[in-house]
């Protein structure tokens, strides 16, 4: 992710109606001049859990790269958080995107990976 516009047309309202914005410090990406709450991740990472945690009720829009349901945030936010006060919107997945690129199945992507990556 490279600034908070190339998340926008995912879900327009989900980075702009939100009053507090979560992100990687290294891959900050809203504007200096945006008056947002910001709140950067920390470790250990259930400090932020809690941050968030405790704004329940106000919207917060948390800025991850990837699939936040493999292994991501946002995994970790829903053991906090129930379901179904998040909207979760996923970036396309490494294997996606090499398939894409190549112009091969997923799974022809997947089982390379496993058969010819992977260490035996």
């Amino acid at each position: 992710m490279d600034s908070l516009e190339s998340v926008q047309w995912l879900a327009p309202s989900s980075t702009t109606l939100q009053s507090s914005l979560v992100e990687h410090a290294i891959s900050a990406c809203c504007p200096p001049d945006d008056a947002r709450e910001k709140l950067t991740w920390t470790s250990p990472i259930a400090t932020s859990i809690e941050a968030i945690v405790r704004r329940r009720g106000q919207p917060t829009c948390v800025l991850a790269s990837g699939d936040p349901m493999c292994y991501g945030i946002g995994v970790t936010l829903t053991r906090s958080v129930s379901v179904a006060e998040m909207t979760i919107v996923p970036a396309p997945a490494a294997f996606s995107l090499a398939g894409a690129r190549l112009g091969w199945s997923l799974t022809l992507v997947i089982k390379f990976f496993v058969l010819d990556v992977l260490p035996n």
